[in-house]
């Protein structure tokens, strides 16, 4: 049996798949490329080990083609709005089925917060995260999936890199609360030297007001 049969049986139930096989073989190969996975392995394992920096490339890779593609085809406003107005959806139908209303309020998040830095197997560093009149700041020093794209070189078009990289953190805080807004206007997708997420409950907050830069780099230069 050649691979091309092999790949039909796993796709049998898909019928766009089925009658793509050609292109689908071409994503394959470009998976095991970056996952670093030989075709023996990828046939002959139900499970086989890669590190998980290999997946972050393959994943956001393809959605940096997916960007570009859009920009090419729509013009680059209207693909950009249009990848946007695609993670909302995505967001709201489905990480909404598993993660609907997860956070009660912000002391609570800030607490899953210092769990998660316990167990993260992405080796993100979180500098600060403070909780104070109805708002959360969080700096955080690297993202683990800006490392993986910086090592194809595909960084130059911060717009892009914050659409596929950041911008799903908003419509996610209203999934998980739908009192939470966040702000994310400082991001390493954008050229700045940290991320700084910044929620808000509308519950508790008197204003929905940014803070200011200089506010922000002073807690970067303390705690970086």
């Amino acid at each position: 049996m050649n691979d091309l049969d092999k790949l039909s049986n796993k796709v049998n139930d898909y019928a766009n798949l089925n009658e793509n096989l050609e292109l689908v073989k071409l994503h394959l190969n470009y998976m095991m490329m970056i996952l670093g996975i030989t075709e023996e392995q990828l046939w002959q394992n139900e499970k086989t080990p890669f590190p998980c920096e290999n997946f972050m490339t393959s994943v956001f890779v393809l959605f940096y083609i997916h960007q570009i593609t859009l920009i090419e085809l729509l013009g680059r406003e209207n693909g950009l709005q249009f990848y946007r107005e695609y993670v909302d959806i995505y967001n709201y139908k489905i990480n909404a089925i598993l993660q609907k209303d997860r956070e009660k309020n912000l002391d609570g998040m800030r607490e899953g917060d210092k769990q998660w830095l316990e167990t993260n197997p992405y080796g993100r560093v979180r500098l600060y995260s403070e909780v104070m009149d109805g708002r959360l700041i969080r700096i955080c020093k690297n993202c683990e999936k800006f490392t993986a794209l910086q090592k194809t070189e595909l960084t130059s078009d911060g717009e892009v890199l914050y659409n596929i990289l950041c911008y799903m953190h908003i419509p996610l805080v209203k999934v998980w609360n739908e009192n939470f807004i966040l702000t994310l206007e400082k991001s390493l997708a954008l050229g700045d030297p940290y991320c700084a997420y910044v929620y808000f409950d509308k519950r508790v907050a008197k204003e929905i007001e940014q803070p200011s830069d200089e506010y922000l780099n002073e807690i970067w230069s303390k705690y970086k």
